[in-house]
């Protein structure tokens, strides 16, 4: 991933590196992530390690939120 990712960038999910249930923090996904699916990212994060994280919304075709999840920069393709 590169390093110039900014809030509200487009990005794909490229990996699912944890169980399904931990990418509802906020406990409003209606689905879990999958490969492939596109999203915004909504906010930039440090993580306790110091590396950079991304808070990433993938809404529907009637613009209600699918899902809104962190990932790592390694879970994520610009």
């Amino acid at each position: 991933m590169p390093r110039g990712v900014r809030q509200f960038d487009k990005v794909r999910v490229r990996a699912l590196l944890r169980a399904a249930h931990e990418y509802d923090a906020w406990w409003v996904n209606r689905r879990p992530p999958r490969f492939g699916d596109l999203g915004t990212v909504v906010e930039l994060l440090n993580g306790e390690d110091g590396a950079r994280r991304f808070v990433v919304e993938c809404v529907g075709a009637d613009g209600s939120t699918l899902w809104l999840s962190e990932f790592c920069a390694e879970g994520l393709l610009l």
